[in-house]
This record gives structure tokens, C-alpha cells and sequence, in this order.
């Protein structure tokens, strides 16, 4: 560098040696001064992507509400009927459970799963492991209608 300046301060008029210094200063600072807008572009490509990814959560969500029939947790008295406990199956989350059968009357939890006591504990119950997930059930007597 040091022999570059030499040879523009000897032989070179003061004008191309503005000249030359502009473009060097113009050719060092160019690739910084584009760094922020590649940045930039990327930072606008995720957002893009993350606004689409919200427009697609909220169809998803609108279109569960409308599907979704009756309360969030079902009836209170839906454990009564048969057909309630034939509709369950294993693996279900807690959350379907509780849209099925309604909220329970009764929820007793040890270390590694929950039961669900409808109405109490001579009624049914359901077992939530401890992934959240519908292990087993035992319908109200009476209402035996399979499992």
C-alpha cells in the first residue's frame, strides 16, 4: 500500500489522485456499506415468512371455532350418556377428553398419571399418563357401552 501512495504522490496528477482515492475509499466501503442491506433483505424474507406463518395460524384457528360444536369442555352432563364414553380412544389429549365427557367431578393425580372420577368414585374414570394422553377408562356402571 505504502509503495501505491508513493507512485500516486510522484507521478500521478492531483486529480486523478483524488480519483484514485475515491474509488479506493468507494471499492473498501462498498462491500460494508452493502453488508447492512443483505441484511436487511433477510431480515424483510423472515418477516415475510413469519406474517405468513401467522396468516396460516389464524385460518387454522378460525376454522377450529367453526367446527367447534357446544361448549369448550362439552356439556356438564355428557359423561351420562353412553355414546359419550364409546367416542373416546387412547391417546386422546386431556383437552379431548374433556370436550367428550365434560369437565370430571373429581381429579385425584399420582406421580406418574391422573384419574378422572365422573361424578366420583363409584362413577367412571379415566386415566391421564403423565404425556397428557388418554391411557385407559372405565365407564360409569350401567352405562357400559365398550371401550
Amino acid at each position: 500500500m505504502a509503495r501505491v501512495r508513493r507512485l500516486l504522490r510522484t507521478r500521478v496528477h492531483p486529480l486523478l489522485r483524488t480519483g484514485a482515492w475515491t474509488a479506493c475509499i468507494t471499492l473498501a466501503f462498498g462491500a460494508v456499506a452493502t453488508a447492512p442491506l443483505s441484511a436487511e433483505t433477510e431480515a424483510g424474507a423472515e418477516c415475510n415468512e413469519l406474517t405468513s406463518r401467522i396468516d396460516e395460524l389464524e385460518r387454522e384457528i378460525a376454522h377450529l371455532r367453526a367446527q367447534s360444536a357446544g361448549p369448550l369442555f362439552g356439556s356438564k352432563t355428557a359423561w351420562k350418556d353412553p355414546r359419550s364414553w364409546v367416542r373416546l380412544r387412547r391417546g386422546m389429549s386431556r383437552y379431548e377428553v374433556m370436550g367428550t365427557l365434560g369437565q370430571p367431578g373429581r381429579i385425584v393425580r399420582y406421580d406418574a398419571f391422573e384419574r378422572w372420577e365422573y361424578p366420583d368414585f363409584l362413577g367412571g374414570r379415566v386415566t391421564i399418563g403423565e404425556s397428557g394422553r388418554l391411557g385407559g377408562w372405565r365407564p360409569p356402571p350401567g352405562r357400559r357401552a365398550g371401550r
